[in-house]
């Protein structure tokens, strides 16, 4: 139930980011991937899931909380509009 919820997150990251890669946009976008995952994704996980001790539930926290940080920053890279401007 709890993972439905951050569906939407998800389908945003993956529009934007296959969007900005599409453009040319490719630094951006893996850069973005890899905060998300090593940081929000591992480093909390690790975090909520071992030392708080919330186990799996923790890790899908963690996990919603990486599709909410791309989200976030892939967006704010998209309204930038400087991926208009690369060449391909």
């Amino acid at each position: 139930m709890f993972m439905a919820l951050s569906q939407p997150l998800l389908a945003v990251s993956m529009v934007l980011s296959s969007a900005l890669r599409g453009a040319g946009d490719t630094r951006a976008t893996l850069l973005v991937t890899f905060f998300g995952i090593w940081i929000a994704r591992v480093c909390v996980g690790y975090w909520l899931g071992i030392v708080l001790g919330l186990g799996l539930f923790g890790m899908w926290i963690a996990w919603t909380s990486d599709w909410a940080v791309r989200a976030v920053l892939l967006t704010l890279r998209f309204r930038t509009g400087r991926w208009k401007t690369l060449r391909v």
